[in-house]
């Protein structure tokens, strides 16, 4: 019963989580929006980058496992040294140990009742013993570690470039934000002062019911549509605060530029894109790392076939007063083979062989897409480059198309409704070579990521945020590092 009662308060049963575990949670969500700078000024492009590198959390989930990889490594090393086990004991007993022995062969007792060994007695040894088998072993899986950390790095640098391409694409989206939502607030006032108009016109009876009704229809209409773009430009400053790590309800400026932006220049063709991304994509160079773990794998399935060998030394102290020696060396080698693994070692070697064979396979048809994505990246961008030049005349003939529209408001006494079309006109216009003009810059950056290309590698994002904003503007510059061909600092050469 006593047992019983003892496994019943032993029993493990679900708990839900509890406010003190919610309030220490939030306390460390706190803490760690506390960690990050506010932004003191407008926030320039390159401080945007280094803000997301320095506190994105998706980057900082990648360096941890980076990590994690790396310390697997250094804990693998452990594993090949040879094992040291040390041994202490104390044995007590109630009465003496002792023993007789008797002939074999007549039966008779041929010693009388003697012990060999103190009721009290203490006994220690320190052993090391050493597999060759085990270190084998130990050894390939100690290589494929390596390569796994190569793998986790080449992941993480993945991530780092989509998470710039994506701040690059935000941060234009929240310059157009900037420079559009009070135009749109002023349009808005208009809209809504009209509406007030229609609205006591239609109740003073002063124009046909259907004719103010169509007017205030339409009116509505372009008070939804100016929402919908405010909606849209406030959107886009609430990604870049997300990817910057910056809380919600933390407001920012962007820098505007003074100039209109310049299309980046490209000056390369497809096929030395082609080039470099064989060269230079992270999935590529991930697929010729697990090419090397699988191969690793087949020696490993060989080793296991083989005999092992342990040999093991000790030295070993005891405080029976019966022992002549009560201090001694010990040494012995010993031969063990696994039958069981000697007749399926050759079905793990073919199953390794064939995993082998698949990461091969798999390498290959990763190549093919990345040439796809090459040239799909390259044709968007002339594409992107196209699109922007026409939004940017469409936005040209609508400022003059305004200009001439405000001169004969005066004299022609223009409704209100043309004129605020005429305004929502250009706001659209503007709005869209700014949309353009971002996704111009997405274009690129895709163009980038599809050849590989990482000019922050080797950057210290722990370092202070001043700091890393002017690295990441040093390293901006284009011809710097490699070719610069896409406009951007090209890899490292690693």
């Amino acid at each position: 019963m006593a047992v019983l009662a003892l496994v019943s308060a032993c029993a493990v049963v679900p708990e839900p989580v509890t406010p003190a575990e919610t309030q220490t949670r939030r306390a460390e969500f706190r803490e760690m929006l506390a960690e990050q700078p506010r932004p003191e000024a407008a926030v320039t492009l390159h401080e945007a980058i280094a803000r997301a590198l320095r506190y994105n959390l998706s980057s900082r989930v990648k360096e941890v496992e980076r990590q994690l990889a790396e310390n697997r490594l250094d804990a693998s090393f452990w594993t090949m040294l040879p094992k040291t086990m040390g041994s202490a004991s104390q044995t007590s007993r109630s009465n003496t140990q002792a023993s007789s022995s008797k002939s074999v062969n007549t039966g008779v007792q041929s010693l009388e009742t003697s012990t060999s060994q103190d009721s009290d007695h203490r006994e220690a040894d320190l052993k090391v013993s050493w597999n060759i088998l085990d270190f084998g072993v130990s050894y390939f899986t100690s290589r494929q570690m390596a390569n796994q950390t190569l793998v986790a790095e080449e992941r993480r640098k993945k991530v780092v470039q989509q998470l710039i391409n994506d701040v690059r694409d935000a941060y234009w989206k929240a310059v157009a934000a900037e420079r559009l939502l009070d135009r749109i607030e002023d349009t808005l006032d208009k809209v809504r002062t009209a509406i007030a108009k229609a609205e006591t016109i239609e109740e003073t009876r002063a124009q046909k019911p259907v004719e103010i009704l169509n007017y205030q229809r339409d009116l509505y209409s372009k008070l939804l549509q100016l929402q919908g773009l405010r909606r849209t430009l406030v959107a886009s400053k609430y990604d870049l605060a997300k990817m910057m790590n910056l809380p919600p309800s933390q407001p920012f400026k962007v820098v505007i530029p003074d100039q209109p932006p310049t299309l980046p220049p490209l000056g390369v063709d497809v096929a030395t894109l082609e080039e470099q991304a064989l060269n230079q994509r992270s999935e590529l160079i991930e697929e010729s790392l697990q090419e090397r773990i699988a191969a690793d794998e087949v020696r490993k399935a060989i080793a296991r076939m083989f005999p092992g060998i342990e040999f093991s030394s000790s030295v070993n102290v005891s405080s029976n007063s019966y022992l002549l020696n009560k201090q001694w060396f010990e040494s012995s080698a010993k031969l063990t083979w696994n039958i069981v693994s000697l007749l399926s070692g050759w079905d793990d070697i073919e199953q390794a062989e064939k995993q082998k064979l698949l990461v091969s396979v798999r390498r290959q048809t990763v190549g093919m897409a990345v040439l796809g994505q090459v040239n799909i990246a390259f044709m968007d961008y002339r594409e992107a480059e196209d699109a922007f030049r026409t939004a940017t005349r469409i936005q040209t003939i609508n400022e003059r198309i305004e200009e001439h529209k405000q001169r004969e408001a005066v004299s022609l006494n223009m409704g209100e409704l043309e004129l605020i079309q005429m305004q929502l006109n250009t706001l659209l216009a503007q709005m869209k070579k700014d949309e353009q003009y971002a996704q111009l810059q997405n274009s690129l950056g895709r163009l980038a990521i599809s050849v590989g290309e990482d000019p922050f590698y080797g950057i210290n994002d722990q370092s202070d945020l001043d700091e890393l904003v002017k690295s990441v503007a040093e390293r901006e510059k284009p011809g710097l590092r490699g070719t610069g061909s896409l406009g951007r600092p090209g890899s490292p050469d690693r």
